[in-house]
């Protein structure tokens, strides 16, 4: 049962980065989500770079799905895929924290929670 519901729910927060490539190309406008070419430190990177952005948050988006359809079906490779995907959207929402807070949070515990209790994590797999 928790292997379902950890999986569930990250597989939502999976599906919340592609919210970051639908702004990053202008695809449609979202209310809290304002286009913007400055990144962390306020460097500017122009539309062309907030595109490539934008595909990394779709990368990521891509990967927390697969990790958690692979927790779902038992596969044991889910933990280092969870992992190097957590670091990859960590590192994008930093770049916009005011608007992808939550999502850094929730990358930090992951991360820690991988890292910290890598056993208690294998276990989701083969219950």
């Amino acid at each position: 049962m928790w292997r379902t519901v950890v999986g569930v729910d990250l597989i939502l927060h999976g599906l919340v980065h592609v919210i970051g490539f639908v702004v990053a190309w202008r695809i449609t406008a979202l209310e809290g989500f304002a286009y913007r070419t400055d990144a962390v430190g306020g460097i500017d990177l122009g539309s062309s770079g907030v595109k490539v952005l934008g595909m990394y948050w779709l990368v990521a988006a891509l990967g927390f799905v697969t990790a958690d359809v692979a927790l779902l079906t038992r596969c044991g490779w889910w933990q280092s895929a969870k992992r190097g995907v957590a670091v990859v959207s960590l590192v994008l929402g930093i770049q916009w924290a005011q608007q992808a807070f939550a999502g850094v949070v929730t990358d930090v515990v992951i991360i820690a929670t991988l890292v910290l209790f890598p056993r208690r994590a294998r276990r989701l797999a083969v219950q």
